[in-house]
């Protein structure tokens, strides 16, 4: 069989065509999915490495100067000892039964009259989100979120950076 030139050169394109999208289904779209789960996996890792390196911060100044730290004798304690801890605890359970990968809980200075007013940063999605605000509502203690903060970064696969002020009345 006899092929013009142009019908020739078709014939190529389409051929040239048909390897390309062999080659981009079978070849670079799984790839593409892997270097995906790759980030994701990045970023989770980078995520356990800044809390262990702020934890591990905190364990190096509490050694190197373990009589140093004086409070003044007008400061208010950060925690009373039983409901305080009761508060952390609280908010941890909340935190993993909502699946949001807590960051940190910090104790905020301020009158016990006033309640007892933590910092907490977290990171998540949407529905975690209201999964622990619904758990938080449930719990038996007066917890009230004073500040919510939830910054998204580019792209849907990354998860929400969540910051709250919460004050809790026990």
């Amino acid at each position: 069989m006899k092929l013009s030139k142009r019908e020739q050169i078709l014939v190529l394109a389409a051929v040239f065509c048909g390897i390309f999208y062999l080659f981009f289904q079978f070849l670079l779209l799984p790839k593409l999915g892997e270097i995906d789960q790759l980030k994701v996996q990045i970023k989770k890792v980078r995520l356990d490495l800044k809390s262990a390196d702020s934890k591990l911060k905190i364990l190096e100044t509490a050694e190197k100067k373990p009589g140093e730290v004086k409070r003044p004798e007008k400061m208010v304690p950060l925690i009373p000892s039983a409901g305080g801890l009761e508060v952390l605890r609280v908010l941890a359970r909340t935190t993993s039964k909502s699946s949001l990968q807590l960051v940190f809980i910090k104790p905020l200075p301020g009158e016990l009259t006033d309640g007892l007013k933590f910092e907490l940063a977290c990171q998540g999605r949407y529905r975690q989100l209201y999964d622990f605000l619904s758990i938080l509502h449930n719990v038996d203690l007066v917890i009230l979120i004073d500040s919510l903060s939830v910054v998204g970064k580019n792209g849907l696969s990354e998860p929400l950076e969540i910051r709250m002020v919460i004050t809790a009345h026990v």
